[in-house]
């Protein structure tokens, strides 16, 4: 998107004022021997709504039938960056951070944000774009199979780790550091 954007995953409001790098979609997609498809789509998202992936679906059905919408997996990379998108049918998000917390306010309370900054991408323009790139890019990524082999493999991966590190001893800090001799 151009221009600021909400930015949700916090239990406050944020709004970006510039872009230090750009969300992506690493799409795999494959076939076998029998037909049999899997796509799978990881997105830069805090989340992926039931909205946004039927959406998707719809869009890759409509951009290329060959594709079976229902061998399709899109998921997010819980990037707490990323701009909020909001479905124009109107969602409800049951199971939502703020849904959770309402539930533990004192009777008669209400939440009042400490930023109430509105100039920012419509968060429903922002759905119908990720719903248009996400789908062109499952499209491209199905049009660019090759052939190619899976075998199985057996080492140590390095991988990204959670905001929340364990260490050998069975402690475990929010935001522990990770390049320790003790990390687990």
């Amino acid at each position: 998107p151009v221009g600021p954007v909400n930015l949700p995953g916090q239990f406050y409001q944020r709004v970006s004022d510039k872009v230090e790098s750009k969300v992506c979609a690493n799409i795999f997609a494959c076939e076998g021997e029998d037909g049999t498809q899997l796509i799978i789509a990881a997105i830069d998202q805090t989340s992926i709504t039931s909205a946004l992936y039927n959406a998707i679906k719809e869009e890759v059905a409509k951009k290329c039938p060959e594709i079976d919408a229902q061998k399709l997996i899109v998921s997010a990379t819980h990037i707490h960056t990323a701009p909020g998108y909001k479905s124009p049918a109107k969602e409800v998000l049951s199971g939502a951070s703020f849904d959770n917390i309402y539930n533990y306010f004192p009777t008669g309370s209400r939440y009042v944000s400490l930023c109430e900054n509105t100039e920012y991408m419509d968060e429903e323009e922002y759905f119908v774009i990720l719903k248009g790139k996400i789908s062109d890019g499952i499209v491209a990524a199905w049009k660019a199979r090759k052939n190619a082999y899976i075998a199985p493999e057996f080492g140590r991966a390095v991988v990204g780790h959670s905001r929340r590190v364990t260490y050998n001893d069975g402690t475990a800090k929010m935001y522990g550091i990770a390049d320790k001799a003790t990390f687990s």
